[in-house]
């Protein structure tokens, strides 16, 4: 790469890698207010000038993943141009603008907020000692929406592993898009906590894996449809890569859709449905082909899977396994994609014989099974679970799947409860997967404890001494536990489905008074909530679209419709 400098104020730094590689040009431009700017080849000296504001521009000549075409320096130009004449004061009214209409829709109150007058670090001090602070609680709440508005908007790529805050060149895990939980968990806050629009990078990215996907279902499965396996990255990779333990997984198509399903659920955006619809239903295609009569079992099984990154022993035998014939989360998959796929084509008025041929085949799938130990099974058998005990992937179903219910399906819940009962509180992501299923079990004093636990490891101290390395392990930078997190208060605040909304199903047990504004419920609803003492006080109801919906509290319900538009308002008592 090289330098230069332009008589127009701004430096160029033009590089490109060798052979057939991309290219990219920085340009800084420097805007003194008065004084005298000079420049030789190697220097910018400013004089006399009260203040300079530089302004620094990336780009690179990627288009997309089969394009890179793109002028960077002609990009850069038009980003120049944009800001030219700007003073500092109004580039930042402008950013704050922008950025404090998505913050500003979502407001969470608990604790004492006297406690902000006192230096974070000797908060997270009084931590250590066993104080509760709720108000640093809601904080974190607060940060995954920062970094969800900071990462995921319309033009930009979606949250990888490390956001937008990877430090190094060569990062952990490449920094990609992993997708047995990593890449789903950035995005599991959005539509709840009124970020809707920030779901558009993602839903790019799966229209791409879909078209490169299809590809790979015929020369790897000969199978119709899409796939995706455990990983991608901007050139959407949709092959097997890295170790057989993870990567031999065909399922991460299947699970991005119920994104696709979730952002119609919440938003009811009918052209949207329209456009992503053929998605779902091309990667029901290739669960269809692939799927095989087991002889063992007599049940239709993916043949060749696993449970991402977790095996199992076989009786005695200590060589761990991981390939297997349909775990239980490939057909918690199945349970959320066929039904919603079925849903679609009759919302879209199509397909109606290939939603019963999903019907037909949804009844022939393994059902969930409970083991000797009171818990759900993760395998077809009742293996023992393998040596990386941070792994979830059996119980989809309760979360973020909805196949299991605590009152739908009383036994089932009661078996995934079994399973995570023993399970230690991390700052990996698997902890903030563990907060979402309590919630889900409306369990606050489980929601609670993690919560504050997760506060008093190393890693969550050092997060609240400053938000400057987010809530992860030291050593490396990974996103994905603060956007769980954040959806995992949501999930314990506010739950929706089959038109119910749920009002403080898993209030955490120290949050006794507070207030929450803005959580979106599916359906189209804003919601609004007061409590004190732990009991709710008022709750605000805001229909979009005027259908009639079921509200839930403290073991009561009711049945509400309300014109679109209108507000329903709830006291104490429904």
């Amino acid at each position: 790469g090289t330098w230069s400098y332009l008589p127009t104020r701004i430096f160029d730094l033009i590089a490109k890698v060798e052979g057939d590689g991309m290219s990219f040009q920085t340009d800084v431009v420097a805007l003194p207010q008065k004084g005298k700017l000079t420049a030789t080849d190697s220097s910018l000296v400013v004089k006399d000038a009260n203040s300079v504001t530089f302004v620094l521009t990336i780009a690179t000549d990627y288009v997309n993943y089969k394009d890179i075409s793109g002028d960077p320096s002609a990009r850069c130009e038009e980003i120049l141009a944009a800001v030219d004449g700007k003073s500092f004061k109004k580039l930042k009214e402008t950013h704050l603008k922008d950025f404090s209409g998505l913050m500003s829709r979502v407001h969470l109150t608990v604790g004492d907020d006297a406690m902000n007058s006192i230096p974070t670090q000797e908060r997270v001090a009084a931590l250590k000692q066993g104080e509760r602070d709720a108000d640093l609680q809601a904080k974190l709440f607060q940060f995954g929406r920062y970094i969800t508005v900071s990462s995921s908007r319309k033009g930009s790529e979606p949250s990888n592993l490390q956001g937008r805050w990877s430090q190094d060149l060569l990062p952990n895990w490449g920094s990609k898009y992993t997708l047995n939980v990593n890449t789903e968990m950035n995005y599991w806050p959005a539509e709840v906590t009124n970020l809707s629009e920030c779901t558009v990078p993602l839903f790019h990215l799966i229209e791409d894996l879909a078209e490169n996907g299809a590809e790979t279902a015929k020369l790897y499965y000969g199978a119709n449809g899409w796939v995706s396996h455990h990983n991608t990255d901007n050139w959407r990779g949709t092959a097997p890569v890295d170790a057989a333990r993870y990567g031999m997984w065909p399922m991460s198509g299947v699970w991005l859709c119920q994104h696709i399903w979730e952002h119609y659920l919440f938003t009811e955006d009918l052209d949207f449905l329209k456009q992503y619809y053929p998605i779902m239903k091309g990667a029901a295609e290739f669960v269809l082909d692939i799927l095989a009569v087991n002889p063992n079992y007599g049940y239709l099984t993916i043949p060749f899977s696993m449970s991402p990154e977790q095996g199992y022993y076989i009786g005695d035998n200590p060589v761990e396994m991981f390939l297997a014939p349909s775990t239980t989360m490939d057909n918690a998959l199945i349970r959320d994609l066929f039904p919603h796929c079925i849903e679609a084509a009759k919302i879209l008025g199509v397909d109606s014989e290939f939603s019963a041929r999903l019907a037909t085949t949804l009844e022939q799938i393994p059902p969930y099974m409970i083991g000797q130990n009171g818990m759900l099974q993760g395998w077809i058998e009742d293996w023992t679970r393998g040596r990386e005990n941070h792994n979830w992937s059996g119980t989809f179903g309760l979360y973020p799947g909805n196949s299991i219910t605590l009152r739908g399906t009383p036994e089932l819940a009661a078996a995934v409860e079994a399973w995570l009962e023993p399970r230690p509180v991390t700052v990996f992501w698997n902890s903030a997967i563990d907060i979402c299923q309590w919630a889900r079990l409306e369990n606050g004093d489980k929601v609670d404890e993690i919560l504050r636990k997760i506060f008093m490891t190393p890693a969550g101290r050092r997060m609240m001494g400053g938000f400057g390395n987010n809530l992860h392990f030291s050593g490396s930078n990974q996103s994905d536990i603060n956007f769980g997190i954040t959806a995992a208060i949501a999930e314990s605040l506010l739950q929706s489905h089959d038109g119910e909304i749920s009002i403080l199903p898993a209030l955490p047990a120290s949050w006794k008074d507070g207030s929450v504004s803005g959580l979106k419920a599916r359906g189209g609803y804003e919601v609004s909530i007061s409590w004190k003492d732990g009991k709710m006080t008022s709750c605000e109801i805001k229909s979009e679209f005027g259908k009639p919906f079921t509200v839930r509290y403290a073991g009561k319900t009711r049945d509400f419709t309300l014109p679109a538009g209108k507000t329903l308002k709830l006291g104490a008592e429904l």
